[in-house]
């Protein structure tokens, strides 16, 4: 099961690179996907046409997609009973991710009391982002072919289900690409998560190395359960800050030249970051959230808005 979730977005991400014709693997970028449906799960068919987007410059503004959907009753006039609605932004620069999403439920449609299990009604919405760069390992000191040793980390910091991955692989001569490092993190939801995954591997002096990294956020609800005494459900995942460091673990001696221009060292982090951190977490999701409702005008009569 956590094999095919860590495997899934990355797929889905990979045909949406060659069905959209986006840069070869040779060129650095960064791309995403917001996708909404109903169901508490992933299905192919949305209720509204994904997001696809390609950011090219760190000033590229996040990108946001919006479902509101209410459902009336037969009287005269009609009564919004129920409803359903999902947010979903992300944003991304090289080495960096950001992904959120919400979705909820109100109301008590009268399918739920003749049939909990009615899946139908149920809202789910996703956030994937997948970067790709390619790193040369430089010397003024070493000879070609010397090795160093390069370590890699993983950072997530966020609450809600989530999937991250982070690979590296070494280019051989004639284009072939073998894997020496990967480093993943899953996590359904239970909480707040400050996941740090680190590796590293032996690199060596004018070798060539392609980065492949993804973040993928997702929730979703269905209306099982939901009674006079239980008339609301509301899932929140939210990471916003994600990202994906390359270090030399001796840079007096060697050094990385990424394809992108960026520089992927770790930074010294201040004091007070991590608390900073952790406080945003606090106020982030509620702030996302009333933007997204801002964005719209209020949900026609069964019908979608989508902003």
């Amino acid at each position: 099961m956590l094999t095919s979730l860590l495997a899934t977005p990355v797929l889905r991400l990979a045909a949406f690179v060659l069905v959209l014709g986006m840069p070869a693997p040779s060129v650095a970028y960064v791309s995403g996907r917001l996708h909404i449906n109903a169901y508490n799960f992933y299905q192919t068919l949305a209720l509204v046409p994904d997001d696809q987007f390609i950011f090219h410059e760190p000033s590229d503004p996040s990108r946001m997609l919006t479902v509101q959907q209410g459902f009336n009753d037969a009287q005269q006039p009609p009564q919004t009973v129920f409803s359903r609605s999902a947010n979903a932004t992300m944003d991304g620069s090289d080495g960096a991710l950001s992904a959120y999403v919400d979705v909820e439920l109100d109301g008590i449609p009268s399918q739920v009391i003749n049939n909990p299990g009615l899946a139908a009604l149920g809202i789910y919405s996703e956030a994937s982002l997948f970067g790709s760069d390619f790193l040369e390992i430089k010397s003024s000191v070493l000879s070609a072919g010397a090795q160093v040793e390069t370590a890699c980390s993983l950072d997530v910091l966020g609450n809600g289900r989530v999937v991250a991955d982070f690979n590296v692989f070494s280019v051989q001569t004639g284009g072939g690409q073998v894997n020496v490092l990967n480093l993943g993190y899953y996590d359904a939801g239970n909480g707040i998560v400050t996941g740090n995954h680190q590796g590293s591997f032996m690199a060596v002096v004018g070798g060539l190395y392609h980065i492949e990294y993804t973040l993928t956020a997702s929730g979703g609800v269905d209306a099982y359960g939901m009674n006079a005494a239980n008339q609301t459900k509301f899932k929140v995942s939210d990471y916003s800050n994600a990202h994906f460091y390359v270090d030399q673990v001796d840079p007096q001696v060697s050094y990385l030249k990424a394809t992108s221009g960026h520089d992927y060292s770790q930074p010294v982090p201040e004091p007070s970051a991590t608390l900073q951190m952790m406080a945003s977490l606090l106020v982030l999701g509620q702030r996302l959230r009333r933007r997204a409702r801002a964005n719209g005008a209020t949900a026609a009569t069964n019908g979608l808005r989508i902003s």
